[in-house]
């Protein structure tokens, strides 16, 4: 089901879900850095960037979005590392901070400035409802994910192949996943085709 509508007003209604897959918004800060690096690589080398024409999240908004979800198992969103700290130092009510896993994003964009390292991935938050036992579908392996960036329409759209993995391994058939901030739909995807 696809609510076309402000997740915060439409939450309220939905119930509790058994989890939250999503990829929310960076940071202000982080949106800002794509901004000035878009401005700067398309100065060098002419190639117009993608524009991001949604606002940034600070650390609140997302934690009081995460306790109006009501999560019953899994919440699990590839995110900037300035809300994952914020995040572990301010874990939403009702919830556990798990792990910090990782994308690794082969071929991803380069350091333009040439002046650091690039990043090459991105933090993956593993949260899980507070006083209940963690069951997944992965066993003991690790909470690394390798695919590369996808470049499409939406300027931030996420590999399908990684969040069809999210799904498989932290989500049953037949529970309820909730996807905040669809983008272009990735989530929703990867759970119909599953």
């Amino acid at each position: 089901t696809i609510f076309n509508a402000d997740c915060r007003e439409v939450l309220p209604a939905l119930g509790p879900v058994a989890h939250v897959i999503s990829d929310p918004p960076y940071s202000e800060a982080s949106h800002a850095m794509h901004d000035s690096g878009k401005k700067w690589a398309q100065q060098q080398d002419g190639l117009a960037r993608a524009t991001l024409t949604f606002q940034g999240i600070d650390g609140q908004s997302l934690a009081d979005l995460l306790i109006a979800a009501r999560i019953q198992r899994w919440a699990v969103f590839t995110l900037d590392e300035r809300l994952v700290a914020w995040l572990r130092m301010n874990t939403p009510e009702g919830l556990k901070y798990v792990r910090t896993g990782i994308w690794v994003k082969p071929g991803s964009m380069p350091q333009f400035t040439g002046d650091r390292p690039a990043m090459g991935y991105e933090p993956v938050v593993i949260l899980h409802k507070q006083g209940e036992r963690c069951r997944w579908n992965g066993g003991g392996r690790a909470a690394v994910w390798t695919y590369s960036p996808t470049h499409e329409e939406h300027p931030t759209a996420k590999p399908i192949a990684l969040y069809r993995s999210f799904v498989e391994l932290f989500t049953d058939p037949g529970e309820t996943i909730l996807d905040p901030f669809m983008g272009s739909g990735t989530t929703l995807r990867a759970a119909k085709d599953l």
